[in-house]
């Protein structure tokens, strides 16, 4: 069904003429297509949508403070409207982390958003322009105007060389999109930062911020890394593919806010 989805995402950039970031603008096309969409203080979602006859009307969380987050509830809750035909229940955080969440319609809502706001031609033809590493993330997300993990899972899984980013919060592996030519595929969600990686050195240190202070009083993002080499028992010694003194480069964002760290990482 996320083919379907997709394809719904390709009409609608095919009836606007939408060629480039540029002149997707999400909320016009949204009222184009009789939706309107208010923000609202919503209790344990940060999206909904509710439709009838051809009209509907889209909820955002109003404490989401990030645009690029914003953008992408919008379109996933423009995917429901397009690919689901009957209203229900409104979306949560769990729901739009991952395109590959494990409820089928909140899946093919993400592949309608993904492809929506970064159909995969544009995205390879940015890759291909781009070096690999943080830049490359943070350039991406500002260009199509989404967060930085949509951004990095749309790159991961869509771009032209071996690229992965993983999600780590509290200490585990929440979530990860690796592409297909990266040497190694295989991380459990639920995998232990690796004491070895320089992500679990960021959690020390967030460790140790909140034994001092509110560590959520801090920016949502900070400290992002410089590239390091690593090993790749680092996050792959489970994986069947796994080399010894095998290295490839890490870089990681800092997230306190969410007690989280973003991890990118691309072979040699």
């Amino acid at each position: 069904m996320s083919v379907l989805a997709k394809a719904e995402a390709r009409k609608l950039l095919q009836k606007y003429c939408i060629k480039s970031p540029t002149e997707l603008h999400l909320e016009k096309i949204a009222n184009a297509e009789h939706l309107i969409i208010e923000e609202s203080e919503l209790n344990n979602f940060i999206g909904i949508v509710n439709y009838s006859d051809g009209y509907g009307l889209i909820k955002i969380h109003s404490g989401i403070k990030e645009a690029g987050q914003k953008r992408f509830v919008i379109a996933h809750e423009m995917g429901h409207y397009y690919n689901h035909n009957k209203n229900r229940d409104g979306c949560s955080l769990t729901d739009l982390l991952s395109y590959s969440s494990q409820r089928s319609i909140e899946a093919e809502a993400n592949a309608f958003a993904a492809e929506l706001l970064m159909p995969a031609e544009w995205v390879k033809d940015f890759v291909r322009k781009n070096k690999p590493g943080l830049d490359l993330l943070i350039k991406g997300a500002e260009y199509f105007g989404v967060s930085l993990s949509a951004a990095g899972i749309r790159i991961a899984e869509t771009g032209d060389y071996p690229f992965a980013v993983i999600m780590s919060t509290a200490g585990k592996v929440k979530w990860h999109s690796i592409n297909t030519s990266f040497p190694f595929n295989w991380i459990p969600i639920g995998y232990k930062v690796n004491n070895n990686s320089y992500a679990f050195d960021l959690f020390e240190m967030q460790d140790a911020k909140r034994k001092t202070k509110d560590v959520k009083s801090e920016n949502i993002t900070c400290e992002n890394s410089e590239a390091e080499e690593v090993l790749a028992d680092a996050w792959f010694w489970e994986d069947n593919h796994y080399k010894k003194n095998y290295y490839i480069y890490e870089q990681n964002i800092n997230m306190p806010y969410y007690n989280s760290v973003l991890t990118i990482l691309w072979a040699k």
